[in-house]
């Protein structure tokens, strides 16, 4: 097994009984880390820093009650989190022969809100162009909006200059090891070419589901997530995309949930419609990057685009690192020029119902690409 997605030691305690650190070396949290956002079923790791001693059990505690113990390397163990993303308590300890002690801890953090369908104020990214160049400058009345073909009032507007949230989730998997170094360097660009005002969080995924970086605002936090980055495991692609969508919740402002995979999911615990409806029911546009051997995978490109095209978002298929840079470049300019328009519905029936939506911009004959609709589910 590879060691630790992310690199670094975390909290950890010795209590000493007749053995020195060079003898016991260090216990070592890889998964969860501090303050990631975890639920479902995980896996938890620790390993022991070199010393001249193994120890003869490592034992996992969770909220205060015993997960596993284990006697031989690799230290890793499931473990359920259950469905709400909410703050636990994980304990690893590494005994020795003489009963001497390591002992490492994590806390993961709460995600904060409870997630629920609200349709009082409906988000609408909107991203207008004049042959093939982005339209800056339209004020809040160039604009018309129908929700079922019914007129719409516009009620708030935020324009391109304003601050964007994104989180970028980024693929993992074993699939990943011979090009995920060019990877880790394409993001790593596209990470320069958001503003300092743009909050930035960093997700990875492949069995699991882990933060490497939170509300990072400076290039240098961004580019030393990205750059501890390693492969292994499978492809959990929908519970990652869930757990984006759930991070950016429903606040007002511009925010996208950007993907980046090479592979079907055959891991996660989520499905396909599970993601669809959070993403009908939210305010976040999806932009999927599907990259080397996913290009040939074509049920994945579906799933991407079905994704985009209903938030809004767009989905790119790419086979090398000229291409990535190519998708990057353009995720970028959408995200640089998109407006944001609300409302809130004349039609109050929470129903579950699909609301489809139109934007128009009257008089001029400009090319609008906006969310195609909702789907107003019931409080």
């Amino acid at each position: 097994m590879r060691r630790a997605v992310v690199r670094g030691a975390i909290a950890a305690g010795l209590v000493v009984s007749g053995l020195s650190a060079a003898d016991t070396g260090a216990l070592v949290f890889d998964t969860p880390r501090p303050g990631d956002y975890v639920s479902g079923p995980i896996a938890l790791r620790a390993h022991v820093e070199p010393g001249s001693l193994r120890p003869v059990r490592v034992s996992f505690f969770a909220d205060g009650r015993h997960v596993c113990s284990l006697e031989r390397p690799p230290f890793e163990c499931p473990w359920d989190a259950g469905p709400a993303v909410v703050e636990h308590n994980l304990r690893a300890v590494a005994q020795f022969a003489d009963g001497t002690r390591l002992v490492a801890t994590v806390r993961t953090a709460d995600a904060g809100y409870v997630e629920s369908v609200d349709v009082d104020v409906v988000q609408v990214p909107v991203v207008v162009t004049e042959g093939g160049r982005f339209v800056e400058g339209l004020p809040p009345e160039a604009f018309t909006l129908r929700e079922d073909g019914r007129p719409q009032r516009i009620t708030s507007f935020a324009s391109a200059d304003s601050p964007l949230e994104v989180v970028v989730a980024i693929d993992v998997s074993g699939s990943m090891s011979s090009s995920l170094d060019g990877v880790k360097a394409a993001v790593t660009r596209f990470l320069s070419a958001l503003r300092p005002v743009d909050s930035v969080t960093l997700l990875g995924f492949n069995d699991t589901v882990f933060t490497i970086a939170r509300n990072a605002k400076t290039m240098e936090e961004r580019a030393a997530a990205v750059a501890q980055l390693e492969s292994w495991g499978g492809t959990a692609l929908y519970d990652a995309a869930s757990r984006g969508i759930s991070m950016l919740g429903r606040r007002p402002g511009r925010r996208a949930l950007v993907m980046f995979t090479d592979g079907e999911d055959k891991v996660s615990r989520l499905t396909q419609d599970d993601v669809r409806l959070k993403l009908d029911s939210g305010n976040v546009m999806f932009y999927g990057v599907a990259q080397g051997r996913a290009v040939d995978t074509v049920e994945l490109e579906r799933v991407l685009r079905q994704f985009a095209h209903s938030t809004g978002g767009r989905a790119f298929a790419e086979r090398d690192a000229a291409g990535l840079d190519r998708a990057f470049k353009e995720i970028v300019d959408d995200l640089s020029h998109h407006y944001l328009l609300g409302y809130t519905s004349t039609n109050p029936a929470r129903d579950g119902s699909w609301r489809r939506i139109e934007v128009d911009t009257p008089g001029r004959k400009l090319r609008v690409r906006a969310r195609e609709g909702y789907r107003a589910g019931a409080k």
